[in-house]
């Protein structure tokens, strides 16, 4: 649990909806639900009603009796906060400022990339990492490795998983849209496996024979 996860529940909570929370926080809407996903799934619990048709946001039961113990935590940190730069003289005194190697970055124009944006962006970074994970895991497997034996052809093969990942998500985003719901909900496992189910009923055509296709 992260104490950013925490602002981000109450963020949502007050604007009672993750749309306005994430224009509020400058955040991605998704990695703004993934995030708050992630601390329902470490608490157990369903912090927001979320469905289709739903036009605001709404606290579960679970997530009203959590609520206030999220809030004195977040005011008491920013309350030891003030505290210590008033201790230490921070108007007058020296800051120094650290960076775990994750944030260090060589972007160093502040007119191409201002900082803010760039530590709105930095949240975002689940949306690769999770894309990654859906490429090398689920979709072509754990323990299989590309077959191609040259590069051209190596090349060739990743390409063709890129494009079988593209459109399973495209699959997914469509089916979200179709239920209004978050397409961050939908399963990417469940989708590749509903798709190799579906996958026998269409013959293979090849490229010869595009224009008898009717």
């Amino acid at each position: 649990m992260q104490l950013q996860q925490l602002s981000y529940v109450l963020a949502v909570a007050e604007e009672e909806s993750f749309t306005r929370a994430a224009d509020r926080l400058r955040l991605a809407q998704p990695s703004l639900s993934r995030a708050v996903r992630l601390l329902e799934q470490e608490l157990g619990v369903l912090i927001f009603n979320r469905g289709p048709g739903q036009g605001r946001v709404t606290l579960t039961p679970d997530g009203s009796a959590l609520l206030p113990f999220m809030q004195r935590v977040v005011a008491d940190v920013e309350a030891t906060g003030a505290e210590a730069r008033a201790l230490s003289g921070m108007a007058r005194g020296r800051l120094a400022v650290g960076a775990t190697p994750s944030l260090v970055t060589s972007v160093l124009d502040a007119q191409q990339a201002p900082a803010q944006e760039l530590a709105a962006l930095y949240h975002e970074r689940w949306e690769i990492e999770t894309a990654l994970d859906e490429l090398k895991t689920h979709l072509r497997g754990a323990r299989i490795v590309l077959r191609s034996k040259t590069a051209e052809l190596v090349r060739q093969e990743f390409y063709g998983l890129l494009m079988a990942h593209f459109a399973v998500r495209a699959l997914m985003h469509e089916a979200a849209l179709k239920a209004n719901v978050d397409p961050d909900r939908l399963s990417f496992l469940h989708a590749v496996r509903v798709v190799r189910r579906k996958l026998p009923a269409f013959n293979a055509i090849p490229p010869s024979a595009e224009e008898s296709v009717p």
